[in-house]
């Protein structure tokens, strides 16, 4: 029919108005459509999606009359039927939609082409996990409320657990020789994973066990939670990472181990030796630690121990003179001492993070526990730190014990740190992916991985407010840093 009426759009005419499509008309023509529909789309300044409806005279020329920036998406509409055409069945074409737009407004990488080149295993783990976000931001919730903080050992258990059905289900494989079930826990692909690439991350949520369970929740631009960035947006994006991996065969012929432990609230006291030993048989190490704002990886890391000094000496009375010392008094000009050990500019720092008292009634305090805490950049810093500690706190009548409680290495600038920094971030430059690099004051177990193995830290989502009721991932790197480690071990399958 000539005229397409409203009664034919809405079925009510009696006639069936049916579409062909492609068009039956020339290539030239066809070619000629094209770039009208795109300079009209573009001059009106549309985003994302339009339907662009033309006519053509007996003479072969074209007229707009009308874009239509929301077309109808109704199962039979043309839009649907064109898309159809370029190989979008409906669903496929929503995806795209979505795709189209979170690139523009989130700044997502772009979507692949609609051409041959989707057939590539990059382009289709990348247009699988786009698919998938919806469900990676609630596998994220889901493990929010799973609770396994730190020196919960049946919440840490548990977690454990969880995980290792996830890894069941990709088919991978424990490492009993790295797997004790109460600090660490570990897995391996079929390939293994001596010489290949082994992940780091921990299981537990290192928080103040006074503070209130925080729920999960999220807004447009965060996500909320206990733990949500230091262990469980983490762990959902290993987890989607290594099912995107699946989907396109490429798992089980990449060399690869996991390991998580359970004690990093507790400065790895336990799990150190398991980590130091699986690390040597990689052949480079990802730690699965939040990345810093604004979109930053870890290159270094300085290294903290903590002490515990005991400060004992006689009961004395308020106010009573003599010769015995006031413990505080002397404790106080001590600990004065220690801060002016700190150099900023080379990166030292040492401090008393809490002190507790004991006093009998009516008497000053006759013994003090002080928690001291020490950053440092090397190990001979950190030695040497340690020496001038033992060297202040003496004398004064007074009995000094000073334990050593835990010593987490630092992770230095290593030439071959920097060849694997390299290739993320030109994973990162090709997917439009922002990531830079820093060095952090906080330690990790990158720490614990031999000199000579490459090791980067801060791999996971970037997230803020650590440890406080206040923790969050930016919703955005969760998908970007998903997807760069998985281009990234989709390399080395």
């Amino acid at each position: 029919p000539k005229i397409y009426t409203y009664e034919d759009k809405t079925k009510q005419s009696g006639r069936d108005v049916g579409a062909i499509c492609p068009a039956e008309i020339s290539d030239e023509i066809s070619q000629q459509a094209q770039e009208i529909a795109i300079r009209a789309f573009n001059a009106l300044g549309c985003y994302d999606c339009a339907r662009v409806d033309m006519r053509i005279d007996n003479d072969g020329n074209i007229y707009v009359l009308e874009v239509n920036s929301l077309p109808s998406l109704s199962q039979h509409a043309s839009y649907v039927l064109a898309a159809e055409q370029m190989g979008l069945d409906f669903a496929a074409l929503v995806n795209r939609l979505v795709e189209v737009a979170s690139a523009r407004y989130f700044g997502t990488p772009n979507p692949p082409m609609l051409d041959d080149s989707a057939s590539e295993p990059s382009d289709l783990l990348f247009a699988w996990l786009t698919g998938e976000r919806d469900n990676l931001e609630l596998c994220v919730q889901d493990w929010s409320m799973v609770s396994s903080r730190s020196g919960d050992s049946v919440g840490i258990l548990t977690a454990a657990d969880e995980l290792s059905n996830v890894f069941d289900e990709l088919d991978l494989r424990i490492v009993r020789e790295f797997t004790d079930r109460r600090h660490t826990f570990c897995w391996e692909t079929r390939a293994g994973l001596e010489d290949g690439i082994l992940l780091l991350g921990h299981i537990d949520v290192p928080l103040n066990p006074n503070l209130a369970f925080e729920a999960f929740r999220s807004d447009p631009e965060f996500l909320y939670g206990e733990g949500v960035g230091s262990s469980r947006a983490p762990l959902a994006m290993l987890e989607y990472t290594l099912r995107a991996l699946k989907q396109i065969d490429c798992l089980d012929q990449l060399k690869l181990g996991i390991l998580y432990y359970g004690d990093e609230g507790r400065d790895c006291v336990d799990s150190e030796e398991t980590i130091r030993k699986a690390c040597m048989l990689a052949k480079s190490v990802l730690i699965l630690r939040p990345g810093n704002t604004p979109d930053r990886v870890i290159s270094s890391r300085r290294g903290q121990r903590i002490y515990r000094l005991t400060v004992e000496g006689e009961p004395k009375r308020l106010g009573a003179k003599g010769r015995k010392p006031d413990l505080l008094r002397v404790l106080y000009n001590k600990l004065d001492q220690l801060s002016k050990l700190s150099v900023r500019k080379d990166r030292i720092a040492v401090s008393a993070v809490d002190i507790k008292t004991e006093a009998h009634p009516g008497m000053i305090p006759h013994r003090a526990v002080v928690q001291i805490q020490m950053s440092y950049p090397t190990k001979e810093k950190g030695t040497y730190l340690e020496n001038q500690l033992k060297s202040i706190l003496v004398g004064e009548d007074l009995i000094w014990k000073l334990a050593k409680q835990s010593d987490r290495p630092p992770m230095g600038e290593r030439k071959v740190n920097q060849r694997l920094l390299k290739r993320f971030e030109r994973i990162a430059q090709e997917w439009e992916i922002p990531l830079s690099r820093e060095s952090s004051l906080m330690p990790s177990v990158a720490g614990l991985v031999p000199g000579s193995v490459p090791v980067l830290c801060g791999i996971g989502p970037v997230a803020q407010n650590l440890y406080t009721s206040r923790e969050s991932i930016e919703r955005i790197s969760l998908v970007q840093r998903t997807l760069l480690l998985s281009e990234f071990l989709l390399e080395h399958s």
